[in-house]
């Protein structure tokens, strides 16, 4: 027996902002490595593991929106 899922009515408009997210992440993810690079401080690290998490979060959705599509 299958169960048919509606898709909210939004749903590509919160993938396009997904993916502005996933683009801002990115560019954060840049310049917290760089500055863990330079200076190696665990609060550097401890955002760079926030940021991944964060990353994967973010694909996570938009994986599972384009799986249901």
């Amino acid at each position: 027996m299958k169960k048919s899922i509606k898709k909210p009515i939004f749903k590509q408009l919160e993938l396009q902002l997904k993916l502005q997210q996933l683009e801002e992440c990115e560019e954060k993810w840049e310049a917290v490595s760089k500055r863990y690079e330079q200076k190696g401080t665990v609060d550097d690290a401890d955002e760079i593991l926030k940021l991944a998490l964060e990353k994967i979060k973010i694909l996570t959705e938009i994986v599972l929106y384009t799986e249901e599509a």
